[in-house]
């Protein structure tokens, strides 16, 4: 067995601890080229090497007052699977740190917190909605794809001013996705998905109008069909390039939707459902000839759901690994009262009985590096800043608030204005006798 080796990369000017709450929900990433998955968690990134058992990883750290909001990478030599780049946005700093590798090259310092960050299909461009509603775009590649550039030590800078605006919103962005078909598709936190032209995004395509609530989660099915989930506590499927009735299919949850993963195995469309603060997962098909989501039945003895072991851990993020036509990993960024972990599940695809089955796996990337993970437990998770419907019950605190306010003060103005319009009228009534005198 191989000997893991740790690269170190440190971004630091302070000490190496960690924030004291973690505010941003983890990220878990598969790379293009399945050899690596990429964990983000407090104000620390791991990428570990997957390929052929190896447990090699490299280590990036913020600053300690800085969460990692997003993790995406980005492959940059189709020729050569080892050149990419690493791009970790920071949540307090309203910084986007590019890695080289292991290199920090560039950092692009934003106006506003960024919310959610993807990176386009095609031309591989970088983008970043914020907080505000606003979505931009850069290029990278274009600016770092010169050898001199990725091996020089100074660091580029960039500001928001240098960055592309592509299409604003009025409120938070909740999830940007971009499609191969030119289209952008942006949700928001006035349960509204907005379907834009690429390149010309100023240019409105579609809505798909339809959840009560903060959109949470939105994610593609396939080229035509999108999903997503609400703090409603519904599950939409739409054809989002149908601009007189997108909405396909609703399907009402017990619980909040919190991520959405989609997978194909033999002609089966899946898709896979986090649920905020529970312990496992849930697995729908997608059936084509009745345009409905089916809760798939696990028919394996070990596992009769995609649950983890213990019932007190939270499933915070998760990705799926297809492994071949018939089977896929999911790894989960777990934690409970005691520890952060990430967890397997590996789900297989039997043709001959047409079912699917389940069992936990290890997962060899994360034993192999226990001394380079650090430790958390579920009271570091700052939940208001990270579960939407938190976010959502806050909003609709500060909304009742504001409401009641608004209505104390129209209570307390009423008698004034009531005793001004009687002193107005007193002092017309007065003129009037005084122009008849």
């Amino acid at each position: 067995m191989s000997t893991p080796t740790t690269t170190d990369v440190t971004n630091s000017t302070t000490s190496s601890s960690t924030p004291k709450k973690i505010t941003c929900l983890p990220s878990i990433l598969v790379t293009s080229n399945n050899n690596e998955i990429g964990i983000s968690i407090s104000n620390q990134a791991f990428l570990f090497d997957i390929s052929h058992n190896n447990k090699n990883v490299i280590k990036y750290s913020l600053d300690n007052n800085v969460n990692i909001k997003s993790m995406v990478h980005l492959p940059i030599n189709i020729h050569d699977q080892n050149e990419y780049l690493t791009v970790l946005a920071g949540n307090e700093d309203k910084t986007i740190y590019i890695y080289y590798k292991a290199q920090l090259i560039g950092k692009i310092l934003l106006g506003k917190k960024l919310n959610c960050m993807t990176i386009h299909p095609m031309n591989k461009e970088l983008f970043i909605g914020d907080k505000f509603g606003d979505v931009y775009s850069i290029d990278l590649i274009k600016e770092f794809l010169d050898e001199f550039k990725l091996n020089n030590t100074d660091i580029k800078i960039f500001n928001n001013k240098t960055n592309t605006l592509r299409l604003g919103h009025l409120s938070m962005l909740t999830g940007l996705l971009l499609t191969n078909n030119n289209k952008i598709i942006s949700s928001d936190r006035d349960e509204k998905i907005r379907v834009s032209y690429y390149p010309d995004s100023y240019r409105i395509y579609n809505f798909c109008l339809g959840h009560e609530e903060m959109i949470s989660t939105i994610e593609l099915l396939n080229d035509e069909l999108l999903i997503s989930g609400s703090t409603d506590k519904t599950i939409k499927v739409w054809r989002y390039l149908d601009d007189t009735e997108p909405l396909v299919y609703s399907l009402t949850v017990e619980d909040y939707p919190h991520v959405i993963k989609t997978i194909e195995l033999n002609g089966h469309l899946l898709v896979l459902v986090g649920f905020e603060g529970k312990s496992y997962l849930k697995m729908y098909e997608w059936i084509v000839e009745s345009n409905e989501l089916k809760e798939v039945v696990l028919s394996s003895q070990e596992k009769q759901s995609l649950e983890i072991n213990k019932k007190e851990e939270e499933i915070l993020n998760f990705v799926c690994l297809k492994e071949s036509e018939m089977k896929m990993k999911i790894y989960m960024v777990t934690t409970d009262a005691t520890f952060f972990n990430v967890e397997g599940l590996e789900v297989e695809y039997h043709a001959g009985s047409n079912d699917f089955t389940c069992k936990t796996i290890e997962v060899p990337f994360v034993v192999g590096n226990k001394d380079v993970i650090p430790t958390f437990t579920k009271d570091d998770l700052s939940i208001e800043t990270i579960y939407s419907s938190l976010i959502r019950k806050i909003d609709k605190y500060n909304e009742e608030q504001g409401e009641r306010k608004e209505r104390q003060q129209e209570a307390k103005e009423k008698p004034e204005k009531k005793e001004k319009k009687k002193r107005k009228k007193n002092n017309k009534k007065q003129k009037n006798e005084n122009e008849n005198k």
